[in-house]
């Protein structure tokens, strides 16, 4: 494993922790349900997978996707414990993408939702991802479009360092008050994890709003699927 230190992670506040629970278990008819949750159940299906890592697991909202083995793991304990509340048939262990508890080679798969924008270091991740995966294991990660990155700023009122984003932010049942985001291009990511050893398969921006046509705009989010070569 690595010794990178983590950033800063407000999720590991109680009161972050609660806030987000908060929006989330209230959000209703969004992205999640209609794009994100499908995507993942299908990635699953059509890749095979037995044995599959959520990397910031959070609540757990997306392990009833994963029909096989599921392996959450979080950094926050609060989020640890509702995830516990939530889905006690489902396994979750407290790490970080920096330092995942599992041995090498012991995943198929390996998927995350709304977490690499809050990851600093992506070599050190995606190098992560790389030993706990088998020879050939899948990797999907679904974050922000780097396309709409002006739209994601619009949701912060804080402080712009660089490619941090640092204070409140609006969600779309609530807000938070306080989180930590970085603005990584989508060259960024992608040349990361070639150098860890990934080879890339697709990527595919969505997220269009409520009509979810793509004339209407670049598409909030992307998903991007990679193979351990």
């Amino acid at each position: 494993m690595t010794t990178q230190l983590r950033e800063d992670n407000p999720f590991e506040d109680s009161k972050m922790a609660q806030e987000w629970i908060d929006a989330i278990e209230t959000e209703r008819g969004g992205a999640r349900e209609k794009e994100v949750y499908p995507m993942i159940n299908s990635w699953v299906k059509e890749n095979h997978l037995q044995t599959v890592l959520e990397v910031g697991a959070g609540q757990g909202v997306c392990s009833p996707y994963v029909e096989t083995e599921y392996i959450g793991v979080e950094p926050s304990q609060a989020l640890i414990d509702r995830a516990f509340e939530l889905y006690p048939q489902k396994k979750f262990i407290k790490g970080s993408s920096y330092e995942l508890p599992l041995e090498k080679g012991s995943v198929d798969g390996a998927f995350s939702v709304g977490v690499w924008f809050h990851i600093e270091n992506l070599d050190d991740a995606h190098k992560e991802l790389s030993r706990v995966l088998k020879p050939e294991g899948k990797v999907f990660i679904i974050t922000s479009n780097p396309e709409t990155h002006d739209e994601w700023e619009s949701l912060f009122t804080g402080t712009k360092e660089g490619k941090k984003l640092d204070g409140a932010v609006k969600l779309p049942t609530g807000k938070m008050t306080r989180n930590v985001f970085f603005l990584h291009t989508k060259e960024d990511i992608i040349s990361s994890l070639e150098k860890a050893g990934f080879e890339i398969i697709s990527t595919k921006n969505f997220g269009y709003g409520s009509e979810n046509v793509e004339d209407r705009g670049l598409g909030f989010w992307i998903a991007i699927e990679a193979r351990k070569r």
